[in-house]
């Protein structure tokens, strides 16, 4: 469950019909668009999205080279990518409020308060709102780190 990382054969041992393994995508790849090939993003259904997870979707940017693009469906059909993340649209509900709740300032001084007793950088802080690594290099240590990371940075959270 928590190896959401579409990986090839050798390596994952999943899905006997994939046939082509250089036609699927890692969603760290940087080769899409010189962005992540999995970039996260919301769409927002209605003005009660505050508050209610059913009026937001998670989404995937189209590329504009259509050989990539083909590529991206391919995993995203293949592992169920966009079915199994819209499932945790209650996380990003929760990033959502706690963008509004938690603006710069108020970042700010709860690491100024507890800075060298709960938090050694401001990093820590927002380790901590968001309830998730938000690190390039620590998005494998915890589940929907990358959805987490994404869904933040595209707020302005992070």
């Amino acid at each position: 469950f928590y190896n959401l990382i579409p990986s090839c054969m050798v390596c994952n041992f999943i899905k006997k019909d994939i046939t082509e393994v250089g036609k699927y995508y890692n969603p760290y790849d940087t080769r899409f668009d010189g962005n992540k090939a999995f970039r996260f993003q919301l769409k927002i259904k209605s003005t009660k999205f505050y508050y209610d997870s059913k009026e937001i979707d998670i989404v995937y940017p189209d590329s504009n080279n259509s050989e990539e693009q083909e590529r991206v469906n391919a995993n995203l059909k293949l592992f169920r990518v966009k079915e199994l993340y819209n499932e945790h649209k209650d996380i990003v509900l929760d990033l959502i409020q706690k963008d509004i709740a938690y603006n710069d300032s108020y970042i700010d001084e709860l690491y100024k308060k507890y800075e060298g007793s709960l938090f050694k950088n401001r990093e820590d802080v927002l380790r901590m709102i968001t309830a998730n690594y938000i690190t390039e290099d620590e998005l494998e240590k915890r589940p929907l780190a990358k959805l987490t990371r994404d869904i933040a940075e595209e707020l302005g959270l992070i």
